[in-house]
């Protein structure tokens, strides 16, 4: 309210503090498959854009191996993550 005790201009009616991920005013929360998939299919999609970039690189042996291990960390964390993320602790 202003100072004269009318309401302010604008609309805020439309605006939302729900805590439920995903959701705004007039919208059903996401399902509990929904987010962890499409987090999923984000990271697989990083992941696969980095080794195509390494492949098109057309590194040596030995700089492949060490990019494979870096990989193969990239998608444990990336598990980990999304698991987290998916958990009533993300």
């Amino acid at each position: 309210m202003s100072a004269d005790g009318t309401p302010p201009a604008g609309n805020s009616a439309g605006i939302s503090f729900s805590l439920t991920p995903g959701s705004a005013a007039g919208t059903p929360a996401r399902d509990a498959w929904q987010l962890p998939t499409i987090n999923g299919i984000a990271a697989a999609a990083l992941i696969a854009a980095v080794g195509f970039r390494l492949w098109e690189a057309h590194l040596p042996p030995y700089a492949v191996q060490e990019e494979f291990v870096l990989i193969g960390a990239g998608v444990v964390f990336a598990v980990i993550a999304v698991g987290v993320r998916a958990s009533r602790f993300g």
